[in-house]
């Protein structure tokens, strides 16, 4: 068949057309590809064109190790490490005792050296401070290290040895130079230089003490330190240096009130008054600022803050006015104001808009402290106690009204303070267990007034606030306690009175049988008073009143008894302990009814 009469070629004679087309597009693709690379050659070939960057090779995404001082954990304290830097220690070290060799052999004036010695241990802080932004653990706590065994015994040595500097500089310096070690500490978290510095501070303040003589100046030092221990821990969380700084500065105010009693000098009793109102402002200042400006609830630093500030300087207030016999009515007229205060910040705003109860029973219990230490300096002490009974039975009132458990408690200091302010605990006391062979002192009338105290605050808070569990009814209980320890006393006082009077002329068997029938006649009556749900607590009473009565009897009966007045004190005791228990166990019994019918 001629060419020209062949059918187009099909899939029966080779390739199908779809293929073809294929195969014809990628020869395509491929000429341009060919085109392209001859272009580019070609633009490279000629002079003075710029060649394409090398592409970069993939790197590994992983940083490179950290250098041991950075790295956290043990490994910022390996030897490799420690090691290098205890001789830069060892050679900064050199550095000091250099100015300590050219100020000794007289090359530099003392003052001077003493100053270049100072600027010296700031600027070690300054490389401590440095090296702690850098994350130089290890390093940074060395050079603060440094910085304070350089600097402290530096002053110390000054003020005390060589008496370059007076004892008021040396003291300020220290405090400046704990503040700022302190404060590159909190700024870097380097806690371990924070309790360098502070022990190192608190060994200098205490060496200040002992060797110069003056207490005054190291005493504020600490003070100041303490203020910037309490605030770290409020601020930076470190709570464990505070705690030192507080119980030496307080032991410090002690010491320096008895030494301006005793030891004369330039600390006299004012100076040393000063001290103590600031040891007072500063620690209310700082419970202050927390509860009531930062609105945190208190801690059991700030519990134990304020007790011993309250403590040692409303004690050492007391012993230097009342020993130098000045002061006496201003400082306790400021006391009962602060006192006062603390109650209307308890009463009038923490109770009503803080849900903390914590800061409202530490302001109550301020004011509580205050208000008697105050009135206890300000006016004799029998109005003083006449005062307290007054204020006792108010609390209490208040309490049986509002059914507050904090006012119940006061009502309960109240009368323990007046009791003892105005002696009936004393010759409560000398009325129950003394001895008759010798004549006893006058009650003074107040000592009534401050029974009717004691006891109308336990009658007034028995049905007070709600006493489900044993802690609502200790208070209480030791209300009740007291209202019959003065009621036992009073009434053996009268007894002995008229069976006696004590003396050396008095029947002491006698007067022991009496006060035996007393002490047998409360105990059965706190059993029978304690089956009332208003006086429960009063029960718990009658078995400690028991085993006083027995020992009583064999102490205090039988050696000067006579036949005719130990059938009398057996009697009495004897019947005590057939009616007690029976009154307990019906009490009891009554109890346990009425809680099955309910």
């Amino acid at each position: 068949m001629p060419a020209s009469e062949r059918p187009p070629p099909g899939p029966q004679d080779g390739l199908p057309t779809d293929r073809l087309a294929e195969i014809e597009a990628r020869l395509s693709a491929l000429s341009s590809s060919l085109r392209s690379l001859e272009q580019r050659l070609s633009a490279l070939e000629a002079p003075g064109a710029p060649r394409p960057a090398a592409t970069p090779r993939a790197t590994s995404q992983v940083p490179p190790p950290a250098p041991p001082e950075q790295a956290g954990g043990l490994a910022a304290f390996a030897p490799s490490v420690i090691m290098p830097l205890a001789g830069r220690t060892l050679l900064t070290l050199a550095g000091a005792f250099v100015l300590r060799w050219l100020t000794d052999s007289g090359m530099v004036p003392p003052g001077l050296g003493v100053g270049l010695g100072v600027v010296y241990a700031l600027g070690l802080l300054g490389l401590a401070d440095r090296d702690g932004a850098r994350n130089r653990v290890a390093s940074a706590t060395t050079h603060g290290l440094a910085a304070a065994l350089i600097g402290f015994p530096l002053l110390l040595e000054s003020t005390i040895r060589f008496q370059i500097l007076a004892p008021w500089v040396g003291a300020l310096l220290v405090a400046v130079l704990a503040a700022a070690a302190l404060a590159v500490a909190a700024r870097r978290g380097l806690r371990g230089l924070g309790w360098v510095v502070v022990v190192t501070a608190l060994l200098s303040c205490i060496g200040l003490m002992v060797g110069d003589g003056q207490i005054a100046p190291p005493v504020l030092a600490l003070l100041a330190l303490g203020l910037v221990t309490s605030w770290l821990g409020y601020v930076a969380d470190w709570r464990g240096p505070r705690w030192p700084v507080a119980a030496v500065l307080d032991l410090g105010v002690v010491l320096l009130a008895l030494r301006s009693a005793f030891v004369a000098g330039p600390e006299g009793p004012g100076l040393a008054l000063l001290v103590v109102v600031l040891l007072l402002a500063t620690a209310l200042a700082s419970v202050a600022a927390r509860t009531l400006v930062m609105g945190r609830p208190v801690v059991p630093f700030e519990i134990a803050q304020v007790g011993g500030a309250l403590l040692a300087g409303l004690g050492s207030a007391a012993f230097i006015t009342t020993r130098s016999g000045q002061w006496l009515v201003p400082f306790g007229a400021a006391v009962l104001a602060l006192g006062l205060a603390s109650y209307a910040v308890a009463f009038a705003w923490l109770r009503r808009r803080q849900a903390s109860r914590a800061n409202f029973h530490l302001y109550a219990g301020i004011g509580q402290v205050l208000l008697v230490a105050g009135s206890a300096l300000a006016v004799p002490l029998g109005a003083a106690a006449a005062a307290w009974a007054v204020l006792g039975l108010v609390a209490a009132g208040l309490a049986r009204r509002q059914g507050s458990r904090t006012l119940a408690l006061q009502a309960l200091l109240f009368a323990t303070a007046a009791s003892a302010g105005a002696g009936l605990l004393g010759a409560s006391g000398r009325a129950l267990l003394g001895s008759a062979a010798q004549p006893w002192p006058p009650l003074a009338p107040v000592a009534l007034l401050a029974f009717a105290g004691a006891v109308g605050s336990a009658w007034l808070t028995a049905a007070a606030p709600l006493r489900d569990g044993w802690r609502e009814r200790l208070p209480q209980a030791a209300g009740l306690a007291l209202a019959t320890f003065a009621a036992i006393g009073l009434a053996s006082l009268g007894v002995a009175t008229l069976l006696g009077p004590p003396g050396p002329e008095a029947g002491v068997g006698t007067i022991a049988t009496g006060r035996t029938a007393v002490l047998a006649g409360a105990a059965v009556l706190a059993a029978w008073l304690g089956a009332r749900p208003a006086w429960r607590e009063l029960g718990w009473l009658a078995w400690p009143l028991l085993a006083l009565g027995g020992l009583k009897l064999l102490l205090d009966d039988l050696p000067p008894g006579r036949p005719a007045t130990l059938i009398v004190s057996f009697a009495c005791y004897g019947g005590a302990l057939i009616l007690v228990p029976r009154l307990r166990t019906a009490r009891q019994a009554t109890a346990g009814h009425s809680s099955r019918v309910g």
